[in-house]
C-alpha cells in the first residue's frame, strides 16, 4: 500500500515538471525537489500527500454521512411500544405494589396502630 501511495505522489511530482521534449522545468516540483535539502523535500511530499489524502477525507466523510443518514431513517422506521392513553396506574413491577395498594396498606397500619 505505501508503494501505491509512493507512485501517486511520485507521478503527481513528475506530471507537471517536465515540458513536451521532456526536459525538466526550472522551478517545477521535480527541479526544487532534486535541488532541494531534506525538508525542502519532506515538505513537497507532504504538500503533495495531503493533496492525495483529501480525496480520502472526503470519501470517509461522505460514506459515514450517508451511514449516519441510514441509521437516522432505520431508527425512524422502527415502530415504537408507547403505553396506552388509559388513567389506570402502571402495572405494578415484580416484588412492589402498586400505588393505590400501598397507601391502602398504610392506612390499615396506622388504623391498627391508633386502635392499640
Amino acid at each position: 500500500m505505501l508503494e501505491s501511495v509512493g507512485k501517486i505522489v511520485g507521478s503527481a511530482i513528475d506530471r507537471d515538471s517536465y515540458d513536451q521534449n521532456g526536459r525538466m522545468i526550472s522551478g517545477s516540483l521535480a527541479d526544487r525537489f532534486l535541488r532541494g535539502n531534506e525538508a525542502t523535500r519532506k515538505s513537497i511530499i507532504q504538500e503533495q500527500f495531503d493533496i492525495f489524502k483529501s480525496f480520502g477525507d472526503v470519501y470517509h466523510k461522505s460514506q459515514n454521512a450517508a451511514l449516519v443518514a441510514n441509521k437516522a431513517n432505520a431508527q425512524a422506521q422502527q415502530p415504537r411500544n408507547l403505553p396506552p392513553n388509559s388513567s389506570a396506574p402502571p402495572p405494578a413491577s415484580k416484588g412492589r405494589l402498586d400505588p393505590a395498594e400501598r397507601a391502602r396498606r398504610v392506612t390499615e397500619m396506622l388504623e391498627g396502630s391508633a386502635a392499640q
